[in-house]
């Protein structure tokens, strides 16, 4: 599975970031996808793709998606 940047046109050249195509291995949740896909379940492909995403960049969505932390242990 290829994932494409966002089309950055519309957006200012000082605002634009580098963003390159990424290539990822998506094996493990095809047969998954494709099901979800043929019964047209949404929610499944949702949870499929916050998968892959998860798989991609661990840190980046468990710190976007964890509660703050209540301080230091005592």
């Amino acid at each position: 599975m290829e994932i494409n940047p966002v089309d950055q046109s519309g957006v200012e050249r000082r605002h634009q970031r580098d963003v390159a195509s990424r290539s990822i291995n998506v094996r493990g949740v095809w047969d998954r996808a494709v099901d979800a896909w043929l019964e047209e379940d949404l929610a499944e492909l949702d949870a499929i793709w916050d998968q892959i995403i998860e798989d991609i960049a661990p840190s980046t969505t468990r710190t976007a998606t964890s509660p703050p932390s209540a301080g230091p242990p005592e």
